[in-house]
């Protein structure tokens, strides 16, 4: 039992009583119980509150994407990509947009945003796709040529037939590449994987005809065959292209193994 000491009150409101002297308990037993009953009560309540991090640990993991869900969306942003290269080649950089890109791909014009964090971004990844596939048309011409053990005149021909084969909207968007580079530095290490991966192809393919000084040659070659590109964009010619391209290839060739054979 709690009790308060003794404390003289006085005379009440009321004084009909007189002075007196109040001993009382303030709290009885059965009041001190209820209040133990309720701090007991409060207490076992807070045992079950989850701290955040509890929570946390008791979240269930999401569940894993289905395979062609993934798919889906995959093939939904190479969509957007090729999308984008068929734009760059018919109007170039400056008409690549969000809007015209989805139209192109036949899509609603929120999916660029949710596939791309921005125009740049699209754009970067499409014309990285136009590098990439370069890269793998020119190595395959050198692997080609690897395996067949091809003399100077005979590696002439799988070169022929992966640079007349490059479809011409990657083409335009390679040398559109080029010429947003000024305007869009960060296009630059795109232009610069399509043209090391040409001149490394030309480089092996000089060495492996037993050219002296490939490193210092292969820029030659690689600038003579881009000029060709793209005079062949304005002005394609059919068969002549196979023929004139053939020709000049040859004659580089024989040029560079006639300067090698003077100096040595």
């Amino acid at each position: 039992m709690i009790a308060l000491p003794a404390v003289d009150v006085g005379r009440n409101t009321c004084g009909t009583h007189g002075a007196r002297t109040l001993s009382a308990p303030l709290f009885t037993t059965s009041d001190y119980e209820h209040v133990r009953t309720r701090v007991q009560s409060v207490q076992q309540v807070w045992t079950h509150v989850q701290t955040p991090r509890q929570l946390r640990d008791r979240v269930l993991p999401m569940p894993i994407r289905p395979a062609t869900h993934r798919a889906s969306g995959q093939a939904r942003r190479t969509a957007l990509l090729e999308a984008a290269i068929e734009v760059i080649a018919e109007g170039g950089v400056g008409k690549a947009t969000h809007r015209s890109i989805a139209a192109r791909a036949g899509m609603p014009l929120s999916t660029t945003s949710y596939f791309f964090s921005s125009l740049d971004d699209l754009i970067a990844a499409a014309l990285q796709v136009v590098a990439d596939r370069i890269s793998a048309r020119v190595e395959e011409a050198l692997r080609m040529i690897d395996e067949a053990a091809l003399g100077p005149e005979e590696s002439i021909e799988p070169f022929l037939e992966q640079l007349l084969s490059t479809p011409q909207s990657e083409l335009t968007a390679q040398f559109e590449i080029y010429l947003e580079c000024a305007r869009r530095p960060q296009l630059q290490a795109t232009a610069h994987q399509i043209m090391a991966s040409i001149e490394r192809a030309a480089e092996a393919s000089l060495r492996a005809l037993g050219i002296s000084h490939a490193t210092r040659r292969a820029p030659m070659v690689v600038a003579m065959l881009d000029g060709f590109a793209l005079h062949r964009r304005a002005w394609p010619r059919g068969e002549a292209d196979r023929r004139v391209l053939r020709e000049a290839l040859s004659t580089l060739l024989r040029t560079f193994a006639a300067q090698d054979s003077v100096k040595g």
